[in-house]
């Protein structure tokens, strides 16, 4: 994931993990961490900005 400001990579600055299906026992539950970039260019205008979520899913 690239800043469109800078075009510097992004870091990622948080994540959490999360889980889905877990609502009814007739679905599989599914792991997953949600991922939030930031620009880490301090010149940049959208440094400290959330640039993108993300989604991985573990298997």
């Amino acid at each position: 994931m690239q800043c469109k400001g800078c075009g510097l990579e992004a870091m990622i600055a948080d994540k959490k993990l999360c889980f889905e299906g877990d609502e009814s026992p007739d679905t599989g539950t599914r792991a997953f961490y949600e991922l939030t970039y930031k620009c880490r260019n301090p010149q940049c205008p959208e440094f400290g900005k959330v640039l993108e979520t993300a989604k991985v899913y573990l298997d």
